[in-house]
């Protein structure tokens, strides 16, 4: 290829003349013969060079070409030739490096083409391809590639380097330049293509163990799936081993160790958290290694572990002196410094006999401190009560132990005084006492208030600390305070609520009050007073208080001021309600007044088990009633639309509705039935209907006011729409006749009106009517006395004045608008014969003709029996509309028959025939 070779073809004239000579072959790109003709001397020669130049594979087999001698021989040649590619082997011509991840740094790969020169020359190599960012071959200019041998066997390699950095495809063309004569073309294809490689659930980034006890085990997986096209090879690091082992955290897999996933094949990831001890929040990120360096964040593990932590801040507590048959209570405090909830219980022993621990049991959650509370109550004189190391176990933690101790005394009866209290429950009374310090020093007294039942605890409340000057007194102020009302014994006596305040004076004296409570029935709490629509539900929020340091359940109660509240008043809600100790409750009652007016009740909230109860008034103003709803009524006019509207009757008696209780502010609107019976807790519709009466829109309100249920109001928005169906006569009758038919319509006016009658053409139609005429002008129409309206009548004639179709359209309106109308067909036919007409012999009878059609005509009488003749002199001019006599004489004669026709013709039209009879 792209080398030349040449023959050389000699002619030699051994003649005795001169000659001409020319070459014919076939055409060729490859084959030359120059020069194609020539003339040879006698005794001279001629050379002719054919030259094959090839510049591709190329075989020349059986190339004939003639050299012809002009008026001589012919000399017939075949040439034959190959052409092949240079010596040069690759190992291929396309490369292709498949499906290639891009990653954030990009990551080449390195293919080689091989190429060895076969031939027995070296060859010099050149490269046509210029390096891009994705794709370099490495070629050095001029490169020489020597002939390949058994003893020196040359092969050149030459990188080419593939580095993807977008997600496309990729395809280059390098061209390879043997010796300048030579080329041959590398295509080289990839594509970039993304590494999804991905936790199946988006919310697995985050694996949180949460809170997990010291002890426990937790396990959690993820999944990761290869969404790419390609399988992947990766592995699992972690960001800091020591610290993630250190947290006794651990995997399902070898860090570090490569694992490949096909496309969509899925591997599962373990994590497994074993806390040993207790431990803060951490946090520790796993990561995924791909590719030759490729690091992506995986999931973020996070937990804690927590461990139990319970402290009494005291381990002993002493009462002192406290009289026998009193209660002391003093605090200490419980706190749980661990990391989550601890349950505690106390021993059950005989320290119980003098001392309460309140709580005995419970569970504290982490970061809190709970106040116990110690009551002393001593049964007997003893000077020294002690208690030491009551245990209190902690659940999952170390057991506590706190000592108690104190001494009961006798009260001396000469410093014991009574105290009474009178109040409403729930409501504080406040009393004073004084106490006298003789000495000359300050006093400061820790008052001891004590119940004798658990019943009246912390009903009678003072400061705990009281100061006393030097030589002077100090008011002590008790504030009784009750929760529960005093009760009555069967006697009629009232069992006081009871306590005993007792001061324990620095001189070794004391000094004890007997306290007495009454509490009596609680007064209304407030009256609330809201205003509400009437048939619209209303909720009112009434709040409960709990007064007391547990749960209640309350009964709840309403009592309807009748005097004042109408029957159609409905009051609903819960008959039960709970409310948490210590807290405030909104308890949402429903109220619902179908009649505007005034309402008032109470409601009250009982506890049944104590016999507590609170109560309010209520008291409401109600505003009639918003539209019940808003009905859209569409009818074609003088067609009746109806919609069903239910009314319900919430009452234990049957409510009566008659047509007298609604009013409509449009004449075409009316209520069916006339009267209806809605049964107790049921309900019953009526139809509102409207047939409208022109085409136009408007709004209306229709009201019904019963005595019972009270105004019910519905807006009405009434559509009256144009008929699409139109009423229609037809009229069929022959030239010369009359039709006369009869149009009914209704009247629904309530009032007395008339309607004018007018006939017209339909629209573009411009020709006067003359066929059709109404027999009344006007129609008088008395007033609609009832739903169902008054039937009247309007009579229309037809007389055609041509043969074939003709229309019209009557119009009866009145002042009001209310328009009806009707379409108006009528078919001329050819004239019908007439019935016979007897005339005597020579006598003459009038045959009376009418011109019937629209326009003034000629016309002609002819008779098909000369027995018959008419004295008109014909032709005759008739005016439309418009009749004559026509003489018709009969003279019998013997040979002709009695009977004829009468024949009247106009230019145009059929005759129209009489029949005759002539009598002798």
């Amino acid at each position: 290829m792209n080398e030349r070779r040449t023959k050389t073809i000699t002619i030699c004239n051994l003649g005795e003349f001169n000659f001409d000579c020319i070459w014919k072959h076939p055409a060729s790109r490859y084959l030359t013969i120059a020069p194609e003709s020539g003339s040879v001397k006698k005794g001279s020669k001629l050379a002719f060079e054919i030259t094959y130049a090839p510049v591709m594979p190329h075989t020349l087999s059986k190339y004939k070409c003639s050299l012809s001698i002009i008026s001589g021989p012919t000399y017939d040649f075949i040439i034959k030739g190959t052409a092949r590619k240079p010596g040069v082997e690759f190992n291929t011509i396309r490369f292709d490096f498949g499906k290639c991840f891009v990653f954030r740094q990009p990551q080449s790969k390195t293919k080689y083409l091989e190429i060895k020169n076969v031939e027995s020359t070296a060859l010099s190599i050149d490269l046509t391809f210029e390096k891009k960012p994705y794709m370099d071959i490495q070629l050095n200019p001029g490169q020489v590639l020597l002939p390949y041998t058994t003893e020196q066997p040359e092969i050149l390699k030459i990188p080419i380097i593939f580095t993807p950095r977008d997600i496309c495809k990729y395809e280059e063309t390098a061209t390879f330049d043997f010796n300048g004569i030579y080329k041959t073309n590398v295509v080289v294809v990839g594509e970039g293509i993304p590494l999804v490689l991905e936790l199946s659930k988006s919310e697995d980034q985050m694996i949180d163990f949460g809170i997990v006890k010291v002890g426990g085990d937790a396990t959690k997986a993820v999944n990761l799936v290869n969404k790419s096209k390609r399988p992947v090879t990766f592995s699992i690091e972690l960001e800091n081993t020591a610290e993630f082992e250190k947290c006794n955290l651990s995997l399902n897999v070898d860090k570090g160790k490569e694992r490949t996933l096909k496309p969509n094949e899925s591997f599962t990831l373990e994590v497994r958290y074993q806390p040993s001890t207790r431990m803060p929040a951490f946090k520790h990120d796993i990561l995924l290694k791909v590719g030759e360096g490729e690091t992506r964040h995986l999931t973020t593990v996070t937990g804690v572990s927590h461990g139990i932590e319970v402290k009494l801040l005291e381990d002993s507590l002493s009462f002192g002196s406290v009289v026998k048959g009193s209660r002391l209570t003093k605090q200490i405090e419980l706190a749980n410094v661990g990391d989550i909830e601890a349950r505690f219980a106390w021993d059950k022993g005989d320290y119980r006999k003098d001392f309460t621990i309140y709580p005995d049991k419970g569970h504290l959650p982490s970061h809190e401190s709970i106040k116990l509370e110690i009551v002393f109550h001593p049964h007997k004189v003893n000077d020294d009560i002690a208690y030491s190391k009551i245990k209190c176990s902690i659940e999952g933690g170390e057991q506590l132990a706190l000592s108690l101790f104190g001494r009961s005394v006798e009260q001396s009866k000469e410093f014991t005084q009574d105290v009474h209290f009178e109040t409403e429950v729930r409501r504080a009374a406040k009393q004073q006492v004084a106490v006298d310090n003789p000495t000359a020093q300050l006093w400061t007294i820790r008052p001891t208030i004590s119940t004798g039942v658990d019943s009246c605890k912390d009903y009678f409340v003072g400061v705990a600390t009281l100061e006393v000057p030097p030589k002077t007194k100090a008011n002590y102020e008790v504030t009784y305070c009750p929760l529960t009302m005093t009760p009555e014994t069967s006697e009629g006596t009232v069992k006081y609520h009871e306590a005993s305040l007792f001061f324990p004076l620095p001189d070794g004296s004391a000094r004890l009050y007997k306290l007495f409570g009454k509490a009596n029935k609680p007064n209304a709490l407030d009256t609330i007073r809201e205003t509400a629509t009437a048939k619209k539900p209303k909720f009112i929020g009434i709040p409960v208080n709990n007064w007391l340091g547990e749960s209640q359940q309350f009964s709840v109660t309403w009592d309807i001021n009748k005097s004042i509240t109408d029957p159609a008043t409905f009051i609903r809600g819960a008959n039960r309600f709970d409310v948490g100790a210590h807290s405030t409750k909104e308890y949402k009652l429903n109220f619902l007044a179908y009649k505007a007016g005034k309402a008032s009740f109470s409601i009250r909230f009982n506890n049944d088990t104590t016999k507590e109860y609170a109560w309010y008034n209520i008291e409401l103003d109600i505003a009639p009633p918003e539209p019940i709803a808003t009905l859209e009524l569409s009818s074609v006019v003088r067609e009746s639309v109806s919609r069903l509207v239910t009314i319900e009757n919430p009452l234990d008696t049957p409510v009566s509705i008659d047509k007298a209780q609604f009013a409509a502010d449009n004449e075409h609107v009316f209520v069916t039935p006339e009267s209806l019976t809605v049964a107790p807790h049921k309900e019953s519709a009526f139809e509102v209907n409207f047939r409208p009466l022109v085409v136009e829109s408007k709004e209306a309100k229709l009201t019904l006011n019963n005595p019972e249920l009270g105004v019910f109001t519905y807006n009405l928005v009434l559509n009256g729409l144009k008929s699409t169906v139109q009423r229609s006569l037809h009229f069929k009758a022959s030239l010369g006749t009359e039709l006369v038919q009869t149009f009914r319509f209704t009247n629904y006016v309530k009032t007395a009106t008339s309607y004018a009658v007018k006939i017209e053409r339909i629209q573009g139609e411009t020709a006067p009517v003359t066929e059709f005429k109404a027999e009344q002008a006007a129609v008088a129409a008395p007033p609609a006395e009832s739903n169902a309206g008054v039937e009247l009548m309007v009579n229309v004639k037809f007389e055609p004045n041509n043969i074939g179709d003709t229309r019209a359209i009557m119009k009866i309106t009145n002042p009001n608008g209310v328009e009806y109308t009707c379409l108006l067909y009528g078919h001329g036919m050819p004239p019908q014969p007439q019935p016979i007409t007897k005339i005597q012999n020579t006598k003459a009878v009038n045959v009376e003709f009418k011109n019937p059609l629209s326009e003034k005509y000629e016309f002609t009488v002819r008779f098909d029996n000369p027995c018959f003749t008419v004295a008109t002199k014909m032709p005759v001019v008739i005016d439309s509309g418009k009749a004559i006599s026509l003489p018709v004489r009969f003279d019998f004669k013997e040979d002709l028959p009695p009977t004829g026709r009468m024949l009247v013709t106009t230019k145009g039209f059929p005759a129209w025939i009489y029949y005759l009879h002539g009598e002798k």
